[in-house]
């Protein structure tokens, strides 16, 4: 006996007809008829059967790299960590301006050969546009003017020391977010959250990974 979702004793349905409520699939030309095919689009080329708009998930890895000053001045707890002008930028994050993401991953990678006394944890603060500046050496503050602008922070526990680099890397984030209306690039203010005595001119980078809604 046959199931009640079974074709079989059913007419075919003429082609272009409106259904409500079942879905029929003409399977009689096996590779043919019963084929979908998913593949990119040829760059520049025009939209054809054989080269369909492409469809994806992109997925991004950004970086920044900042030189902190010429100088051994001691940073207190919630300090902010770079260069002069210390925010830091994330660029092409997604194929689309005032897209949606989700960050899911993040590294911080710290010039030094050995964990400095009183170096703790991190906190990088993340915008969706350009926030104020903090200089190197200040406290961090999220500004009123900058309320609407952020995204949250990315903590990173104890560095690790890997001899000629000081290394941490957080997964299994899943911090969403909108770019602005006319950007693809995020944002960030590095702070230690444990007091150190740096040494000149020290290279702190930062990377964020994930991928586009």
């Amino acid at each position: 006996m046959a199931s009640p979702n079974s074709a079989v004793g059913r007419a075919p349905v003429p082609a272009g007809t409106s259904l409500l409520g079942t879905v029929g699939v003409d399977q009689t030309t096996d590779g043919t008829t019963n084929k979908v095919q998913a593949h990119l689009n040829v760059a520049a080329a025009a939209v054809t059967a054989a080269n369909p708009i492409q469809v994806q998930s992109v997925g991004f890895s950004a970086s920044s790299s900042q030189a902190r000053p010429n100088d051994t001045t001691a940073y207190t707890a919630g300090d902010v960590v770079g260069a002069a002008a210390t925010n830091r930028s994330f660029a092409s994050l997604g194929s689309i301006n005032a897209g949606h993401i989700v960050i899911t991953g993040a590294w911080l990678k710290y010039k030094a050969t050995a964990i400095i006394s009183g170096m703790t944890t991190w906190r990088l603060h993340l915008y969706n546009a350009a926030p104020t500046n903090i200089a190197d050496n200040a406290a961090y503050s999220l500004a009123d003017a900058d309320e609407g602008k952020y995204i949250g922070y990315i903590e990173f526990s104890a560095l690790e020391d890997l001899v000629a680099n000081l290394w941490r890397r957080v997964d299994n984030l899943n911090l969403k977010t909108k770019h602005s209306a006319a950007s693809a690039t995020i944002y960030g203010l590095l702070e230690t959250v444990g007091g150190f005595t740096p040494a000149a001119n020290t290279v702190v980078e930062v990377g964020i990974e994930g991928f586009q809604l």
